[in-house]
């Protein structure tokens, strides 16, 4: 299912991405999604550029003033970026 993507394009939805990870703030404000996603990296290019996307580490910044906060959990991946199977029980 790929919620994200779609709700990404809806032109008055403003997004603030909040995570501790440094690296993942640089990259989604630079276009480029720390996840696999096809085609995600044009929306953020595309969002970025709008004025609509914006990435922080400081979460309170993130949520100051939301309507809605959202709190998401990474699937553990392989090195190779691929899912782990959760049917193998290992996570």
């Amino acid at each position: 299912m790929r919620v994200w993507p779609r709700r990404l394009r809806a032109t008055a939805t403003r997004w603030s991405v909040s995570t501790v990870n440094a690296d993942k703030v640089a990259a989604i404000n630079e276009g480029r999604s720390p996840i696999v996603e096809p085609g995600l990296d044009v929306l953020l290019s595309r969002c970025l550029s709008e004025g609509r996307l914006r990435a922080t580490t400081d979460t309170a910044d993130a949520v100051h003033d939301s309507d809605v906060s959202l709190l998401c959990v990474g699937t553990p991946s392989r090195k190779e970026r691929q899912p782990r199977s959760l049917v193998s029980g290992r996570l």
